[in-house]
């Protein structure tokens, strides 16, 4: 009988183990916390190399050092403004909940904006993973599905406080204040309002 219960916790053990090394690999482990909802480094990842790309183009557009671009300090900044965003990005989600078919209306917003995209002129395809080296489904993921979320909850906010134009900055603020947000990263810390470099 002790062995039986012995060899069950060996097998629990060994696959706790199997699960937190697939979550390390895969990068699905949570390096920052909005109230309990994580962010995961995948998640930051995947928008830091979508920042970085856009930089890169950027300069290359319009003329700039690649040098100056990779130095760490940028690329920290880089970092420190996408994780900031992400934070930003779940205190919005959050607040959504309260609105009735918020949902359904962030999504006719995407679908009105690839509509407006696509023009058989332009290839949205090209343009996107060129600024951004992503997909159109990557982009609307990382990109419109945000914009999305914040632009439904500024005409909420608009329309229950017309008179105030600041309303949604006010609002984010407020909220930013009153949310519990713990960063996990060694090198950023949350100040009650932003992220900020530990120093």
């Amino acid at each position: 009988m002790n062995l039986n219960k012995f060899g069950v916790l060996i097998g629990i053990g060994a696959l706790i183990v199997i699960v937190i090394i697939g979550l390390v690999l895969t990068g699905f482990y949570p390096i920052a916390f909005v109230g309990i909802k994580p962010i995961t480094w995948h998640n930051f990842k995947e928008n830091s190399a979508a920042a970085y790309h856009y930089y890169k183009m950027t300069l290359q557009t319009y003329g700039g050092s690649q040098e100056d671009l990779n130095k760490p300090e940028n690329i920290q900044e880089i970092n420190r403004a996408v994780l900031d965003k992400l934070i930003e990005n779940e205190i919005i989600f959050k607040s959504l909940n309260s609105i009735p078919k918020a949902n359904e209306i962030v999504r006719n917003k995407i679908e009105q904006a690839l509509k407006q995209a696509i023009n058989p002129k332009d290839n949205i395809k090209e343009a996107v993973n060129t600024l951004y080296g992503l997909t159109v489904d990557e982009f609307t993921k990382l990109v419109l599905v945000p914009q999305a979320r914040k632009e439904v909850l500024e005409g909420r906010l608009f329309l229950e406080n017309s008179s105030n134009s600041n309303g949604f900055d006010e609002w984010l603020k407020k909220a930013k204040k009153d949310v519990k947000v713990l960063i996990l990263l060694n090198d950023f810390k949350w100040d009650g309002e932003k992220v900020v470099l530990k120093k």
